[in-house]
């Protein structure tokens, strides 16, 4: 239901956002009833805060941390503008819906979400503290992406096209296009899943990434090529020109990152692959590639890093015993050896 409310289509209005943002507000615990008479309600306030500089996924994340956090208050008939850092603490430490204990990442992220909906109160006179802002955020491991390996890589990539052109149905055709679009633009999942049919182009596919950063990757050919085949086969289904979400469902429904992790996973097992394989690892895989040919430059523009150092922490400290990853354009060179791309109808 978060998602639904809080991440609007990729062409809504600005209007229409916040009209959802409000909606999902207003369904918040702990907090007093709307009055849309005052400009300064806290509501509405709560709503701008969630609207003003954060990506779909960053607000979608941060509204649950804050619905988290008020509903803790709520059950203890707290006030959250009364709340004091203890508080906080006794919060961020509860289970998580599987009984386990919550992960640092999840903490991190929590505290984060909360400290800045309290921020953003304070900035707006409608609170003198932020509980929050001192309480304990744990350091979350450097994280060490597994990244595919030749074989592995040239293997997921001939069998997904493979059984695209055996089956020639939309969704494998799908399947297809969004490995090799991931692969060949180490673009985020949540870039791939929220570009629209109006942002491929001849040479490659616009993008909106982390931090409100847009551009465009570039395309091969052959894959812009193997993603039009793709729309060619929905618009078969849809009996009209694509439009809207770039990557849909035989339902229309846009992707979401499950549908995504499930094609990936399927896709690999059917390669026989026993490499645990995630969107991010294919990300992964393109960037290291440049790294291992030493190219700092290019490997940090592919991944739209502002600095190398964030490039070279989270890419380039991963387990090197195994056979060093040989260049993305080969990789994907042997793969589309075995198998030929459609052409156009």
């Amino acid at each position: 239901m978060v998602d639904t409310q809080l991440v609007p289509g990729h062409t809504d209005a600005v209007q229409d956002r916040r009209h959802r943002l409000l909606g999902a507000v207003v369904m918040l615990p702990g907090l007093p009833e709307l009055n849309p008479a005052d400009r300064y309600d806290l509501r509405l306030v709560t709503a701008a805060w969630l609207e003003t500089d954060k990506t779909d996924a960053t607000r979608v994340a941060y509204f649950g941390a804050l619905q988290g956090w008020l509903a803790w208050c709520a059950a203890r008939d707290l006030d959250p503008l009364a709340a004091r850092r203890v508080d906080v603490d006794a919060w961020k430490n509860t289970a998580t819906t599987t009984g386990a204990a919550p992960g640092r990442s999840t903490v991190r992220l929590r505290v984060s979400a909360v400290s800045s909906w309290y921020d953003y109160l304070a900035g707006n006179d409608l609170t003198d503290r932020n509980p929050a802002k001192l309480a304990g955020r744990p350091r979350p491991p450097d994280p060490v992406p597994t990244a595919l390996s030749t074989q592995e890589c040239g293997a997921l990539l001939a069998t997904a096209h493979r059984r695209a052109q055996e089956l020639d149905s939309e969704p494998a055709w799908r399947a297809a296009a969004v490995i090799t679009v991931m692969l060949e633009t180490a673009l985020r999942v949540s870039s791939v899943l929220g570009a629209d049919v109006e942002d491929l182009r001849d040479s490659g596919l616009r993008y909106s990434a982390k931090g409100g950063k847009s551009g465009e990757k570039d395309l091969t050919p052959q894959a812009v090529e193997l993603v039009r085949h793709y729309l060619r086969r929905r618009s078969e289904r849809e009996g009209a020109p694509p439009t809207g979400a770039l990557f849909v469902t035989t339902g229309g429904v846009r992707l979401t990152r499950r549908d995504v992790w499930n094609t990936i996973r399927a896709s690999a097992e059917r390669a026989g692959i026993t490499t645990r394989i995630t969107p991010h690892v294919l990300r992964a895989t393109a960037v290291t590639t440049l790294l291992d040919l030493g190219m700092l430059a290019e490997a940090q523009d592919l991944a739209d890093h502002a600095d190398p150092r964030t490039t070279r922490r989270n890419y380039d400290a991963r387990n090197r015993s195994a056979a060093g990853h040989a260049r993305l354009a080969s990789v994907l060179d042997t793969a589309r050896d075995q198998y030929r791309y459609p052409r156009g109808d």
